[in-house]
């Protein structure tokens, strides 16, 4: 099946829980990184993405080091 990526994209551009949305390579086309305020409000955003496809989701459980900006 052929992901209709413009249609995937306008629908995230939408989403005000949508923080950030990669392009990638490898196994997956799209990396998002979202927030919820609980699971079940994240389990109804996959149900609405699985619309467009598969899916595969990954919840951080700790962070060791911070977003920082990089000195060019």
């Amino acid at each position: 099946m052929r992901l209709d990526r413009t249609a995937i994209i306008r629908y995230i551009k939408k989403c005000k829980n949508v923080i950030e949305c990669n392009c990638v390579t490898g196994d997956y086309s799209m990396l998002l990184e979202v927030l919820f305020e609980n699971t079940m409000e994240l389990d109804r955003f996959i149900g609405e993405l699985q619309y467009f496809g598969r899916t595969k989701t990954l919840i951080v459980l700790s962070t060791s080091v911070e977003h920082r900006g990089v000195e060019l």
